[in-house]
């Protein structure tokens, strides 16, 4: 890597779900990792390409999200 490439620690988590998690009676996955994006500062990043019906699948997760304290959601 030369000295003209900007690197940063962002401290970011990624997790891959494949839809069977509880996301709505108990959704403890998904409430940890917004406790580790930050909580309400967190900002998540939707990427629902595996669906068959991603807007269905962003818009549940968006929903779920906000519901967990999320304010910053993106698709």
């Amino acid at each position: 890597m030369t000295s003209s490439h900007y690197t940063e620690d962002i401290g970011s988590y990624l997790v891959i779900i494949g839809g069977a998690e509880d996301k709505q009676k108990n959704p403890e996955i998904l409430a940890k990792f917004v406790y580790l994006c930050g909580g309400q500062k967190s900002k998540i990043l939707l990427v629902p390409n595996a669906s068959s019906i991603p807007e269905k699948v962003a818009e549940t997760y968006m929903h779920v999200f906000q519901d967990l304290g999320t304010q910053e959601i993106r698709v």
